[in-house]
């Protein structure tokens, strides 16, 4: 349970449908659910909220955010192309990157058409980084595996391969 009655409008983000009754406002008239793991998957973010930059607290030392929103794959398990549409670009590297290291929230970095530029930056600001979810192996070349291997990546390069035939 949250008190927001300091508060004339929350917006909750859930991402997963096991918490989809875990969150209670009270106090506050107006609360905005959305997220592809609540019931209301028509409730989306106006504009400026899903760009507003992360509040950070002052011993933080890490980044996060996404580049890209959506997905261009349909897989039969994921709600991201339902909820969250074809892939497009939502932010700017740049505009993300507040500390030495980030760690990106996108689904498929690869496959957006800017990709080569986000690692080329990345490594030309020398910014520790991290792609949470599994880079869509089908989209591999020569070029991207030889931006992402100058990358300062923090942990292990993880590849999805969605399908057991790939």
């Amino acid at each position: 349970m949250c008190n927001a009655s300091a508060f004339d409008k929350v917006f909750v983000s859930n991402i997963f449908e096991t918490n989809k009754d875990r969150v209670k406002i009270l106090g506050c008239k107006d609360v905005n659910y959305g997220g592809i793991g609540s019931n209301f998957p028509l409730n989306t973010l106006p504009d400026e909220i899903e760009r507003m930059q992360p509040y950070y607290f002052p011993n933080e030392n890490m980044s996060y955010g996404f580049i890209t929103r959506g997905c261009i794959r349909n897989c039969y398990f994921c709600k991201v192309p339902k909820f969250e549409g074809k892939l497009r670009k939502v932010s700017d590297v740049w505009d993300i990157v507040k500390h030495d290291s980030v760690y990106f929230l996108d689904n498929n970095i690869l496959a957006y058409d800017g990709c080569i530029e986000v690692f080329k930056w990345l490594y030309e600001h020398n910014i520790k980084c991290n792609f949470n979810q599994g880079l869509d192996y089908r989209l591999v070349t020569e070029e991207k595996l030889e931006w992402l291997s100058k990358l300062r990546y923090d942990d292990n390069y993880i590849f999805a391969f969605d399908d057991i035939k790939y």
